[in-house]
């Protein structure tokens, strides 16, 4: 199963960008015959530079990127959200779970994190551990109308096409309140696709 173009949209739009703070050294290649200068490069540039390959499209590129910024600042709850977005979007359900389990582990209160895990759980068919996780979305973060969709999706595919109304419900005045018209629409046509 493949992330709908919306929802690996609304990935990445969700997520939060941190300072990152440790920096690594390289030899330059501007240092003379025989000396060694150090240029310090911030695991801020790989995070830029991953993050633009991300939006591009460019997964395999925004994975190695982020694991450098992982590896120059492993507390980087951020590095691992993108990083897990990108296994997403590439279909690596598991690695992306993983990842997403190192960035609630740093931020235990990453609504994010636990919605697009969430989404990692539908891509694997696993809806019970997706309602889970968009539980805790939902409590960290109540006005989060995307996890009620979600969630919905997830009832639905359970045959719980009453709780997915009810939260799909709630999706659509929530969307209606944030003014985001077109998820709102959306999930209206959910709803009455599955009311008749």
């Amino acid at each position: 199963m493949k992330l709908s173009p919306y929802y690996a949209s609304l990935i990445a739009a969700l997520l939060l960008f941190s300072p990152l703070a440790a920096a690594e050294t390289f030899p330059s290649q501007r240092a003379g015959e025989g000396e060694s200068a150090v240029v310090q490069v911030s695991p801020d540039v790989y995070f830029e530079q991953g993050w633009v390959k991300f939006i591009a499209g460019e997964y395999q590129e925004a994975i190695k990127d982020f694991t450098q910024v992982i590896q120059l600042n492993p507390r980087s709850a951020d590095a691992y959200y993108v990083r897990g977005a990108a296994y997403t979007s590439l279909g690596n359900y598991q690695q992306a779970i993983t990842d997403y389990d190192r960035a609630i582990g740093l931020r235990p209160k990453f609504a994010e994190a636990y919605f697009s895990r969430g989404a990692a759980f539908i891509m694997k068919e696993e809806y019970h551990q997706a309602i889970s996780n968009y539980n805790l979305a939902i409590r960290l973060r109540p006005q989060f109308a995307d996890a009620y969709t979600l969630r919905g999706l997830a009832y639905q595919k359970l045959g719980d096409t009453d709780r997915a109304i009810s939260n799909w419900r709630k999706a659509a005045n929530l969307f209606r309140q944030q003014n985001r018209m077109e998820e709102y629409q959306m999930v209206l046509d959910l709803i009455q696709k599955f009311e008749n």
